[in-house]
């Protein structure tokens, strides 16, 4: 699982405090790329979901390398959370 803002303060002027704020536009088999102690992971976006923020049932380890991105929603709240789940398709070693 990778976890990421979708919202910031407005005193935070990191590159990286809304990191997510677009994650709802990925699509079903889009692909998204994570390097990893020396390799590069390709996943495919299987499904989209939006969940209760103390709902943690999506985050059980059934064994399959699946892939989270995670953020708070709708943008500018924490009521509920925005999953989006990719399924690995290849690994390649840049090393």
């Amino acid at each position: 699982m990778i976890y990421g803002h979708s919202s910031g303060y407005p005193w935070d002027v990191s590159e990286y405090t809304k990191v997510f704020r677009k994650i709802n536009e990925l699509t079903t088999g889009e692909r998204v790329y994570v390097t990893y102690e020396g390799s590069l992971h390709v996943y495919e976006v299987s499904k989209k979901q939006v969940i209760d923020a103390k709902d943690v049932s999506p985050f059980n380890d059934d064994g399959t390398n699946e892939l989270i991105l995670y953020t708070c929603w709708p943008r500018d709240g924490i009521k509920q959370r925005y999953l989006v789940h990719a399924t690995e398709v290849e690994t390649v070693a840049l090393r």
